[in-house]
């Protein structure tokens, strides 16, 4: 019996080490598991350090090489420099700076500006009655990159200067070209009063200008041959065009720019001398901004079956109309009046109200 109880003795001793040993066990798991989530997050903290000082680095070696590249502009160069130009930043910001600062940022980011709402939209009007703004394409832009914007936008907004891509003959380009026609071609076109007293869809801009005009196409006059040449129609001469017309006004509302009122007429087979549409009842365009919205006339042809080819062109600034029966000089690809479209025209007839 003495023999039974020591072992068990044992038995219930050797349990008790074996407890003590566990517990002992789980403590020091438990506490190197500590250490080491607390090493993983020192660790992770000289890391953020690390690459915070390798980009201060690299910051401070990129300031560097941009300090080396500035040159020290005289004093007498900077007495008779006019403008000076300063990265935008915001509207408020740039309203307060002086007269002399001007902007020069891409169409994307105004169209940002526009996009933002009726405030912003005035308050750019606002700052360009007092400073020069420049606006050019961008390069991020969806469109293809070798086509141009639409500089209605930019001056609807009353931005004086909006660069263009000459190389890219399309609708945006003669848009520009019919804005300087206005002041026949010489390179300068006063900004309209209601951009200087007031706001496109002003006041000032209704009073000044009608708002409704309906334009009927009538006939047309020694249209041209398109250069690339349309496959051949079924019962129509190869010699002949099928002209058509499309008018397109653009307009200074944000909706408007980035999609226009478009009339089209029908196509007259076979008659590229003197076709005659006999609309009865034209086109009514209700303008927004009649300072700033265009008219864009096309003359399509319409003998091919796969596309229509471009014929001619001309832009007429809203602010240009003229009521009764008008005669629209059209122009080429390239914004000129030689050889076959020396006497290429189109008969309309303009009525408006107010």
């Amino acid at each position: 019996a003495e023999r039974e109880a020591a072992a068990q003795v044992r038995r219930h001793n050797a349990e008790r080490r074996s407890e003590q040993d566990t517990l002992e066990a789980h403590h020091h798991a438990v506490d190197t598991r500590r250490k080491a989530e607390t090493a993983l997050a020192e660790a992770n903290t000289a890391v953020a350090k690390a690459a915070d000082k390798a980009a201060a680095v690299s910051h401070a070696q990129l300031f560097r090489e941009k300090t080396t590249r500035i040159n020290v502009v005289s004093t007498e160069l900077a007495r008779i420099t006019l403008l000076h130009s300063i990265k935008f930043r915001n509207l408020e910001r740039s309203i307060a700076l002086p007269s002399s600062y001007m902007h020069s940022i891409s169409e994307g980011k105004l169209l940002q500006i526009a996009k933002s709402g009726k405030e912003d939209w005035n308050s750019w009007v606002q700052f360009n009655k007092t400073h020069l703004s420049r606006i050019f394409p961008s390069k991020y832009a969806s469109r293809p990159s070798s086509n141009n914007h639409n500089p209605i936008l930019p001056w609807a907004m009353g931005c004086q200067m909006v660069s263009m891509n000459f190389h890219a003959f399309d609708e945006h380009l003669f848009l520009n070209d019919g804005r300087f026609r206005e002041n026949g071609s010489c390179g300068y076109v006063r900004k309209p009063d209601a951009l200087i007293r007031g706001g496109v869809g002003s006041p000032q801009d209704e009073i000044a200008l009608p708002r409704k005009w309906t334009i009927e196409v009538l006939s047309g006059y020694c249209l041209p041959r398109p250069e690339r040449r349309a496959a051949k129609k079924v019962g129509v001469k190869r010699e002949t065009i099928s002209p058509r017309v499309r008018l397109s006004l653009y307009d200074g509302d944000l909706n408007a720019v980035s999609l226009p009122t478009v009339h089209e007429t029908h196509a007259v087979q076979g008659n590229g001398l003197n076709p005659v549409w006999k609309e009865n009842a034209g086109e009514t365009f209700i303008v927004f901004s009649p300072a700033v919205a265009i008219l864009l006339i096309t003359v399509l042809d319409s003998a091919s079956t796969e596309s229509d080819d471009f014929v001619a062109a001309a832009a007429v600034p809203i602010s240009c109309l003229r009521e009764g029966y008008r005669r629209v000089s059209l122009f080429d690809a390239s914004h000129t009046r030689n050889g076959a479209y020396r006497f290429a025209s189109l008969l309309v007839k303009v009525n408006r109200e107010y």
